[in-house]
């Protein structure tokens, strides 16, 4: 059975007391360094894409303005190279952009026919930027952008790993510096008794 805390020999409460305070300001650190890689990985990762974005809208200005279909599409094969790209969309035309062109694995699924304002929600899964597609200061189209966030889930869950890691081995230490120290600190009083 447990014994209650008042219970305790002046040595335990030591080094409970000296635990529990380690304990909690080193989960506290640790809740806090994940939430910040958290917010600043997926606002690096918004970051890029929007970079992305913008790369591509402006290359796809000439083949908007041209009505090119092939040259748009060709712009976009690019994204091979970034896997985490689910889809693109270049949509020609002002006030109701219609699909010009698409890449990628959901490009059926991924892009409407018809671009209207909000198609672009984000999802859990995916994070989604759109880039206008601009000639001589006119918008002459839109480009829809999409790509997992697996690649992030995954960095934070190794980030989650490790700290989880130095999080035992801190508290092992914790565990040894409060047994020495309870130990050296207690000492003299018992050798009172």
């Amino acid at each position: 059975m447990m014994r209650r805390f008042s219970d305790l020999s002046i040595r335990r409460k030591l080094s409970v007391l000296l635990l529990l305070s380690s304990g909690i300001g080193l989960v506290v650190a640790a809740t806090a360094l994940i939430s910040y890689a958290f917010s600043t990985n997926r606002a690096a990762a918004e970051r890029d894409l929007q970079t992305l974005a913008q790369v591509l809208a402006d290359n796809s200005t000439a083949a908007v303005a041209f009505q090119d279909r092939e040259a748009a599409r060709d712009v976009l094969v690019g994204l091979r190279a970034k896997p985490e790209v689910e889809y693109a969309c270049v949509y020609a035309g002002d006030s109701a952009p219609a699909l010009f062109a698409t890449y990628g694995r959901l490009a059926a699924g991924g892009c409407p026919v018809r671009l209207m304002a909000g198609d672009e929600a984000q999802a859990s899964e995916l994070l989604n930027v759109r880039t206008p597609v601009v000639l001589d200061g006119e918008h002459i189209g839109v480009l829809l952008l999409g790509q997992n966030l697996s690649v992030l889930t995954a960095a934070l869950q190794a980030q989650i790993k490790l700290t989880l890691v130095i999080l035992g081995v801190s508290f092992i230490v914790s565990f040894a510096v409060a047994w020495w120290l309870q130990r050296d600190l207690t000492r003299p009083i018992l050798n009172l008794a």
